[in-house]
């Protein structure tokens, strides 16, 4: 969020938004201490049932969407998008100074059309966060787990569950990536 906050700095004279989304079933008090934490003035959104996820389909965060002012997606990148990493920083850039990127494709990670069966995984999560709201922790961790066994590749869901069951590993400091990798690469 750091990045994301010095990028708006430099480029919100040139009319250039900033919109982060957080996909998180648990709500704003999971986000806000990161909001602060990098001192964000531009908008953050809360995406507690993945209705983004559902629109644009995607199944893994974090991802990166550039829209012209005329509402025209330019770019997306979905799943492993991090703005540190030089080829996605030079991405940002070029498109924020409406230069033509090199390997910028417009659809990279998108997927074609919405699955039945992520169809019905996203239903199987959006009743899992009714369920947590309601403080049926168990109930939403059952139904969020049966929409990753309908659809394994959901990495949208799946971390979900493991910030609800391992919340050390994702609200206490940084969030712990390498964990993170260890879980997918016993999932494959």
């Amino acid at each position: 969020m750091p990045v994301w906050q010095e990028f708006y700095l430099a480029y919100r004279h040139k009319g250039i938004e900033v919109v982060t989304v957080s996909v998180d079933a648990q709500g704003v008090s999971k986000v806000r201490p990161y909001l602060d934490a990098a001192a964000a003035t531009y908008l953050t959104l809360l995406d507690e049932l993945n209705g983004l996820g559902s629109l644009f389909n995607f199944m893994a965060v974090p991802n990166c969407i550039l829209i012209d002012e005329r509402g025209v997606v330019e770019y997306r990148k979905y799943g492993g998008f991090d703005i540190r990493e030089d080829s996605f920083k030079n991405v940002v850039l070029g498109w924020a100074e409406r230069r033509p990127t090199q390997d910028s494709p417009i659809n990279e990670g998108a997927e074609t059309s919405t699955s039945k069966r992520k169809t019905t995984a996203d239903r199987y999560f959006r009743v899992g966060v009714d369920l947590y709201k309601q403080g049926r922790v168990k109930a939403a961790l059952e139904q969020w787990k049966k929409g990753c066994s309908v659809e394994p590749a959901n990495w949208v869901i799946r971390k979900q569950i493991w910030a609800v069951e391992h919340p050390e590993k994702f609200y206490h400091g940084l969030v712990d990536h390498c964990w993170q990798q260890k879980q997918v690469d016993k999932s494959v």
